[in-house]
């Protein structure tokens, strides 16, 4: 059974944008200063979409944290991203 191209046009660009979100966040950890709990606590909130409330106590932070956190990460990932889509559309 072969899938429809517009159907695997959807599921390459979700798989391209998934890589380039786990390289971005890669990067971020390696060479930010942005503490491992900040980015953590955006990756258990975005990504894993689990409440504020459940980061919070279990990263001992308080749910405004979390939230700060989830903006400080996404503004410097978006940058990264755009720069590495970029790339990744040149290669």
């Amino acid at each position: 059974a072969e899938l429809p191209d517009d159907n695997m046009d959807a599921i390459w660009e979700s798989e391209r944008r998934s890589a380039i979100l786990r390289q971005a966040i890669d990067e971020l950890r390696e060479t930010s200063r942005m503490s491992a709990k900040t980015i953590q606590a955006f990756e258990l909130y975005v990504l894993h979409q689990r409440p504020a409330e459940s980061v919070a106590a279990d990263l001992d932070m308080t749910v405004a944290d979390v939230y700060m956190a989830k903006n400080r990460v996404a503004d410097r990932l978006h940058e990264i991203v755009k720069r590495l889509e970029e790339v990744f559309d040149d290669g």
